[in-house]
C-alpha cells in the first residue's frame, strides 16, 4: 500500500545532530521577521510521509506522526 518514511524535523533534528547554535539563530531570524508560522513549526517534532501522495502527518512522537498520516489518508479517501 504505502511506504510510510518518518524522521526529525526542526528542533529535533538538531539535537539529533547537535546542532544547538544553529536552531536559535534560526529562531531568533524568524521572531525578527515576525514569521510565527516558521518559529510554530521548527517544533513539529517528527513528520511522517507516505510514498503516494502529497499529505503528512507530524507530532511530537513517531507513532503520533504516524496516527496524523492515517488520519489525513483517511480523509482524503
Amino acid at each position: 500500500m504505502y511506504d510510510v518514511e518518518i524522521y526529525p524535523v526542526g528542533l529535533f533534528m538538531d539535537l539529533k545532530h547537535k546542532r544547538y547554535r544553529r536552531g536559535l539563530e534560526y529562531l531568533k531570524y524568524q521572531l525578527g521577521r515576525k514569521n510565527f508560522r516558521a518559529v510554530r513549526q521548527y517544533f513539529n517534532g517528527y513528520l511522517a510521509e507516505a510514498s503516494e501522495g502529497t499529505r503528512c502527518g507530524h507530532g511530537w512522537t513517531k507513532n503520533r506522526a504516524r496516527k496524523d498520516l492515517i488520519h489525513h489518508l483517511n480523509y482524503e479517501l
